[in-house]
């Protein structure tokens, strides 16, 4: 290896590392979190008072469904607000990572309360109820309205926590755009068959697009490369610099979705290169990076001459 290469990496990391490691939107996400975990807490309430006047098995099954999702927005919250700590003794890349775990029980506590939905909702095809359709129709009018105004808050979300819970949200509007269609049917044919079919229906439905979810989550728990990044191409570029001829050992993982980390050695075809020379090169590679969103990068540097036991990675 050069030498005083770490001198180098240290002192121009801490400046990158520590101006990347609090995102441009997080307070804004953190605000809008907040303020859905209110908003979905209280409409909640009215649900279970609805589901229950109006004997339907969809709008209660909304309202366990949203008092669900307002546990994973508790969750989301504030987990949210530990994942802008920055680096200490006990987490080396901060706290960022815990945004996915928030994502990951809100995933969760949605496919537990899809699956109740469903129980619950078989149980009447057989057990067949009438149900208040026109309280349906205002509930479905309200939770539209409730639900569109708290996804509208978190339209520019940023953080996979907050574009999980932006899901829910959009869930939620469909399923109810689903009952106020139901609602008037029967209201006017007095199918009460509907009421539990939608519920299946807004379940299954669910379940679906939550699983899509899941799979982004486990790919970043398990350090998979980040889809929209293409590691050979980002090899090939760096080997175009000039003084470049090898890069090798590279690295390339996701902390939260947004926050990608590489890590690489670097193979220069000059023995003889200064350390302000390693420096000139080592920040216009990382300032390339950051075009491919690549925001933390840690670059060890090594003369074709030198033994790397890590040369066949």
């Amino acid at each position: 290896m050069l030498e005083d290469n770490s001198m180098t990496e240290k002192h121009h990391c801490h400046h990158q590392h520590e101006h990347h490691f609090h995102g441009h939107h997080a307070p804004k996400d953190g605000k809008n979190l907040g303020f859905a975990f209110l908003l979905n807490l209280s409409f909640a309430l009215i649900e279970l008072i609805g589901g229950i006047y109006t004997n339907s098995v969809a709008v209660l099954s909304d309202a366990l469904h949203d008092f669900g999702d307002c546990i994973a927005l508790g969750i989301a919250w504030g987990l949210h607000h530990l994942s802008e700590k920055g680096r200490d003794k006990n987490f080396s890349y901060g706290y960022k990572r815990f945004s996915i775990l928030g994502a990951l029980i809100s995933s969760v506590i949605l496919i537990i309360g899809s699956i109740i939905i469903i129980y619950h909702a078989l149980h009447r095809f057989y057990q067949e109820e009438p149900v208040y359709a026109q309280g349906m129709l205002a509930m479905a009018i309200l939770g539209i309205a409730v639900n569109s105004w708290a996804a509208y808050r978190l339209k520019d979300a940023e953080s996979l926590n907050s574009k999980a819970i932006m899901l829910h949200l959009l869930e939620d509007i469909l399923g109810w755009v689903a009952v106020f269609i139901g609602s008037i049917l029967i209201w006017w044919k007095q199918w009460y068959w509907i009421d539990p079919l939608l519920s299946v229906l807004i379940a299954v439905y669910i379940l679906f697009r939550i699983s899509k979810n899941l799979i982004s989550i486990f790919k970043i728990l398990l350090q998979a490369i980040p889809e929209s990044i293409d590691l050979a191409q980002i090899r090939s570029e760096i080997v175009n610099f000039d003084t470049v001829v090898d890069v090798h050992d590279m690295h390339l993982w996701s902390l939260d979705g947004n926050y990608h980390i590489l890590t690489a050695h670097v193979v220069l075809d000059n023995k003889e290169i200064s350390l302000s020379e390693i420096t000139v090169i080592k920040n216009k590679i990382e300032t390339h990076l950051l075009k491919h969103q690549i925001e933390h990068s840690t670059l060890a540097f090594e003369t074709e001459e030198d033994n790397c036991k890590l040369l066949s990675c």
